[in-house]
């Protein structure tokens, strides 16, 4: 049977997206089944993240439920998940399953990428705390950014939130 996601990728030309959204979805685990949400991590142009635990595993783990506004985004989308499964950098959370959820509520499907959970504080909210860093601290943070996206960007990624 036909889906809206089928009859809207086959419209924006995207057929070679169904033959990956039959990959993805060969779980038969919606993601809702699969994931309890814990807590909303943050939220950001692109959607928000949440902190969520595996029904069968019992990890816990992030979803990012990401919102799209034109097809060009959901190619890029498929395109980053694809890549994220072998992208292996200890500075980048670990991909575990990317979901296309029709039955989102909203009208519009909705796509949640599923990572490691990196306990901790942002940088940002470490700085709006009014924590400061010393000059060392601050040419390992880079360092350490500066990798993780060179590894990123080696594989086709370009981080949209930087």
């Amino acid at each position: 049977m036909e889906t809206q996601v089928d009859r809207s990728l086959k419209y924006a030309g995207l057929e070679e997206a169904l033959d990956y959204e039959a990959e993805i979805n060969q779980q038969h685990l919606k993601f809702k089944d699969q994931y309890e949400r814990l807590s909303l991590i943050g939220s950001g142009g692109q959607g928000q993240v949440y902190k969520v635990l595996n029904k069968v595993t019992g990890e816990v783990l992030a979803a990012k439920r990401i919102s799209l506004d034109n097809w060009d985004d959901v190619d890029a989308l498929q395109n980053e998940a694809r890549a994220l499964q072998n992208l292996k950098h200890p500075g980048i959370p670990k991909y575990h399953q990317f979901y296309i959820q029709e039955d989102s509520g909203w009208g519009n499907p909705e796509y949640i990428l599923v990572t490691d959970y990196v306990e901790g504080e942002s940088l940002y909210k470490k700085l709006e705390k009014g924590q400061r860093f010393d000059e060392e601290e601050l040419r390992y943070i880079k360092a350490q950014v500066l990798d993780a996206l060179s590894a990123a960007h080696k594989k086709g990624i370009v981080h949209r939130d930087i």
